[in-house]
């Protein structure tokens, strides 16, 4: 399994919530036909390969938003609803991959940006940053 297709397991486990991978681009025309909220996971853009122990463990510099609806020309405290949802979420989300078992502990100071106003649907929540690194990886043997 890749770092990818662990993190989609995990967040398909939220009722009521969808789940895209790919870059803001494409998911910008997805949200049209999605049901929100949804946790966004954006194609990353680096990370590290672990070799060691008999085995490659991907680390993934990981990029998700948890993004919900909101209105066009919104209203500052309307907004704020929304993203103490979307915290809310993502604080779920990361207990969810820590207990998951899949992934080295996620935790300390996670650094999250509002977003706003960024995309074509009108669409409000916020991104993270974090490095996402693979508890087990392939064996080396089998590469």
């Amino acid at each position: 399994m890749s770092v990818e297709s662990k993190i989609k397991s995990v967040a398909e486990t939220f009722d009521g919530v969808s789940y895209y991978f790919g870059d803001w681009s494409r998911a910008n025309k997805a949200f049209d036909k999605m049901s929100l909220p949804a946790i966004v996971y954006v194609m990353p853009a680096s990370g590290e390969i672990d070799l060691g122990a008999g085995n490659v463990r991907d680390k993934e510099n990981a990029l998700i938003a948890f993004l919900d609806k909101t209105i066009f020309d919104f209203e500052a405290s309307d907004n704020n609803i929304i993203v103490e949802n979307m915290k809310a979420l993502a604080m779920r989300f990361f207990v969810a991959c820590n207990n998951s078992g899949l992934f080295d502990p996620i935790g300390g100071k996670l650094a999250y940006h509002v977003v706003y106003d960024m995309l074509d649907v009108n669409v409000t929540g916020i991104t993270f940053e974090v490095p996402i690194k693979e508890v087990t990886g392939k064996c080396i043997k089998g590469l």
